[in-house]
């Protein structure tokens, strides 16, 4: 399983770099959009699985996987761990990139003469950034192991941009739990407590039965 994970990992190694310039353009060319956050987690998360999937489709790595003396179950688990490592370098060098900028401002000066090199960001837009390539990655994998057409998986795998992006609106971002305080602040009602939780739950059981879902599929596809 060990073996698969870095299979994929290092096939995607050049990725790295175009999720730094990725988030670097994104930023510096809206920096005050606070959706900017999310948007290049899961972007990078996006291409990354696409371009795995798309590189084992072309090999034919999946049948030389399927015939190797390893059970079905190990190979999904094995993908699931691949992309969650995937998705938090992709949160981690995303994040790397706003403390470079945010520190260049500080030098000279330089937000005054070039105001695009600072960004602000509020908690609520990292947090929701943050949970967006996870889920992304628990709604798309099932999809993809029980789809047999290559357009229905390109398909969803645009689609599901929507859905995904939504879903943290409603417990993050949405309504009354929308604040301008800070997350400590914010974090002291108890109430608030509670929604981290069910969150936190939530994207758990969500990621369960994703797995057992994409299982079941692949142990009934013809490889």
């Amino acid at each position: 399983m060990r073996q698969l994970v870095f299979k994929d990992l290092y096939f995607l190694r050049a990725m790295w770099i175009f999720c730094l310039g990725f988030s670097a353009f994104l930023f510096i060319t809206n920096p005050s959009d606070s959706s900017i956050f999310s948007v290049s987690c899961l972007i990078s998360v996006i291409v990354s699985i696409l371009l795995s999937v798309g590189a084992d489709e072309k090999n034919g790595s999946e049948k030389i996987i399927a015939s190797l003396p390893i059970e079905r179950k190990d190979i999904i688990i094995a993908r699931y761990m691949t992309f969650i490592i995937i998705a938090i370098i992709a949160i981690v060098l995303t994040t790397t990139v706003v403390w470079i900028m945010r520190g260049m401002t500080v030098i000279e000066d330089i937000r005054v003469y070039h105001p695009y090199f600072y960004i602000e960001l509020k908690w609520y837009s990292v947090l929701r950034g943050i949970i967006v390539p996870f889920i992304y990655i628990a709604l798309y994998l099932p999809i993809y192991y029980g789809a047999g057409s290559k357009i229905i998986r390109s398909l969803f795998a645009i689609g599901l941009i929507i859905p995904t992006t939504l879903i943290p609106l409603f417990v993050i971002d949405g309504g009354e739990n929308r604040v301008e305080d800070s997350f400590g602040d914010w974090i002291m009602n108890l109430s608030h407590v509670g929604i981290c939780m069910m969150g936190i739950v939530g994207l758990a059981v969500m990621y369960i039965a994703s797995m057992f879902i994409a299982i079941k599929l692949y142990e009934k596809r013809d490889i």
